[in-house]
This record gives C-alpha cells, structure tokens and sequence, in this order.
C-alpha cells in the first residue's frame, strides 16, 4: 500500500475514534446526568455538529494528498499495461532488453512486497528503467543476436562506455517525450547510481595509463527509495545469472552475496533507507527468484523417430 495513503487512512480511524469518544461522553452525560430536556437535545446537537466539521475539515485539508496520490495511482495503472505504447515500441526496437525488463520487473516487485515497499511503483519503475537503449539497441549484448559484439568495432573503451552510459540520458528524454511521471523517471536516472562501467574501465586501463575512472562512472544520483534499490539490485542479479551457463543454487546465492556485498560497500544504497533487516529479506527473495528462473534443467532424452 503507498505510504500516503497508508498515513491517511490511520488519520481518519482516528479523527473518527476521536469523534467517537466525545459522542460516547456527551450521551452518558446526556443519559444519566441531565434531566432538563434543552440541555439534553443541546448535549445530542453539539457533538454532532462538531464530529462533522472536524470531519469537513480533515476531507478538505487532505484532498490535495488523496488527489495526488489517486492521480497517481491511476497513472501507475495505465503504465503498467504492457500494451502501452511506449512498451510496445520498447518490444520491437529492443525486443532482448525488453524481456529483460519483464524479468526484471517479476524478479523486483515480488522482493519489493517482503519488505512493504510499494510494490506496484516498483513493477512500473523496472518496465521502463532500461527504455533508454531503444535509441542505440545494438550496442547492448542482450539485443544482439550474433556472436560478434558491436563494441569490437570501437578501438576506444571510453567511447563504449559513453554510449553504455547514454541509456540513461536518453531513457529520461524518452520518458519526458512520452509524459511518464517524475516517480517513474526517478527509476531511469537512479537504477545504476553513480557506478561504473567496469568492463570498458578495466580494458581502457590495460590501453592506457591515463584512464580517469570517473569518465566511466554513471552520472547519478544513487537511488534515493527503497524502490529503486530494489531494480538497481534486481537489474545486476538478472544480468549476472543470466550469463552463467546452467548455473545451481549455490552459483546463484554466490552471485546474488556478492553484487549486494559489492553495491553496499560502493555507497549505492547509502540513500535508499533500507535497514539490514530489510536487505536480508531482500535477498532470499532474490535467491528464490532467480532460481526459479534459472534453475538447472532435466535433459530429456531425444525421442527416437525410426
């Protein structure tokens, strides 16, 4: 359930048990301390008329919030219909990213519930974190179907590494094209933090000495939610599992230990309020995940045909 309208709900079972006392008051007094019949109808009015405006004020003073969070709500709503346009544009141009995504987005809203975190923003957010690569979709591994990698063709790391880093620049344009709400471009600009693209950092370094780490960092910021830790984190497991071949449920707990263990001591979850508890959590759900996906398969027998 979303946090504000969790903290109105709260508010209104208590400005009701509020009215409910001083209703419960007034008619024992009413009952069987007052005789005289105009104070007694006095002792029923006054609590009523009061109970209401206390009501009318709460409705008025808080409509804003409910408004903005059932606006939002219903936009969440439309986004997370996979034959929204932008999604279905998203499964022609980059048709590797975008079942990846759908991984992704499984994988990150189940962890996003162990935990209470909004689990539809979480859904809607993972959908579109990576829509930034249908502007260049070659250049990323999982949308290309040869064995030859683009990047090949590209003798500086640091020009590979800016067009790996440019998804997230043009993932916001995209998003601010189509009219996507600031919570969901919140998931674009934050879901790689201020990381780096190790792969072409650590091939530039073995190319030259003057290598600047920072021209190989995602420009930020870290995720600022729950939310978005969960797709960061989610993002990198679905990625990594993926590239092992036939991997078991101790490559896939080794795996999922060791990106939380590396995403932590880099600082990236430093903003995202989540508690040791809560990580712990998180990652059963992650290993669970993951290895339901990618669990090793029965190899059956071919069926013989003669």
């Amino acid at each position: 359930m979303n946090k504000t309208l969790r903290y109105g709900l709260i508010l209104t079972a208590i400005i009701t048990g509020i009215n409910l006392v001083f209703y419960s008051i007034a008619f024992a007094i009413n009952l069987f301390l007052v005789e005289n019949i105009t104070t007694r109808i006095i002792l029923i009015v006054f609590p009523a008329i009061l109970s209401g405006g206390l009501i009318a004020y709460f409705i008025v003073s808080s409509s804003p919030i409910f408004r903005e969070y059932l606006t939002t709500f219903r936009r969440l709503l439309r986004l997370e219909s996979l034959s929204h346009p932008l999604m279905v544009r998203f499964s022609h141009e980059a048709p590797g990213t975008y079942h990846h995504t759908l991984t992704v987005a499984n994988i990150s809203s189940r962890a996003a519930k162990t935990i209470n975190a909004d689990s539809l923003l979480t859904r809607v957010g993972a959908y579109y974190h990576d829509i930034g690569k249908i502007v260049q979709p070659d250049f990323f591994v999982e949308n290309q179907s040869s064995s030859q990698n683009i990047h090949d063709q590209i003798e500086n790391p640091e020009e590979s590494a800016q067009i790996i880093i440019n998804h997230v620049t043009n993932g916001v344009e995209i998003a601010k094209e189509n009219h996507l709400p600031q919570e969901v471009i919140n998931f674009i600009q934050q879901h790689h933090g201020t990381s780096t693209v190790s792969y072409f950092y650590e091939k530039s370094k073995q190319d030259s000495q003057k290598t600047k780490k920072a021209d190989f960092k995602y420009p930020g910021p870290k995720p600022q939610s729950a939310e978005i830790a969960i797709v960061m984190l989610a993002d990198t497991l679905e990625a990594a599992v993926r590239s092992e071949s036939d991997p078991t449920l101790t490559d896939i707990r080794e795996i999922v230990n060791q990106a939380i263990e590396q995403k932590t001591n880099e600082g990236q979850l430093d903003n995202a309020a989540l508690s040791a508890k809560q990580i712990s959590k998180l990652r059963r759900s992650f290993i669970e995940s993951l290895n339901a996906i990618f669990h090793q398969r029965i190899q059956y027998p071919k069926e013989n045909t003669k």
